[in-house]
């Protein structure tokens, strides 16, 4: 049985390895819709003999953090990958360590991580806005 990490833990062990991160090259499968990648992949790999699924992570950068997003893309019958979702923006793409049933423990009821964790600052967040005062500025 897999066990499932922490967020904390999850993204650690995701940020270590960001340099084993690559571009996956964009194949838009027939059929496939926004944000449904594992959906996707399954069904294509369905209509093609010799292909898999391949599970991992795509990398969104942002100031102060990184979101580690649940993503499956596709390994075609010569070893190629390929992602068959479209996709608004390229992002990189790091393999999943373990097996497909660690795979849906880690993502099950958070496709995202985010590392590292921000707490929010509530000292700085200040005084909620008077409507009347507010105006005056």
């Amino acid at each position: 049985m897999a066990l499932r990490l922490s967020d904390a833990d999850l993204g650690a062990n995701l940020h270590a390895r960001r340099e084993q991160a690559f571009f996956v090259p964009l194949k838009t499968a027939e059929g496939a819709e926004y944000n449904q990648c594992h959906e996707n992949a399954k069904a294509h790999v369905a209509r093609h003999a010799g292909c898999q699924v391949v599970r991992g992570w795509l990398i969104e950068d942002f100031v102060g953090f990184t979101y580690f997003n649940a993503h499956t893309v596709v390994r075609d019958s010569l070893g190629e990958l390929f992602d068959p979702t479209p996709m608004r923006q390229r992002c990189l793409f790091i393999l999943h360590e373990g097996d497909e049933a660690d795979f849906a423990v880690q993502r099950q009821n958070r496709p995202r991580v985010q590392y590292p964790v921000l707490e929010p600052d509530w000292d700085s967040l200040g005084a909620p806005i008077d409507e009347e005062t507010a105006l005056d500025v």
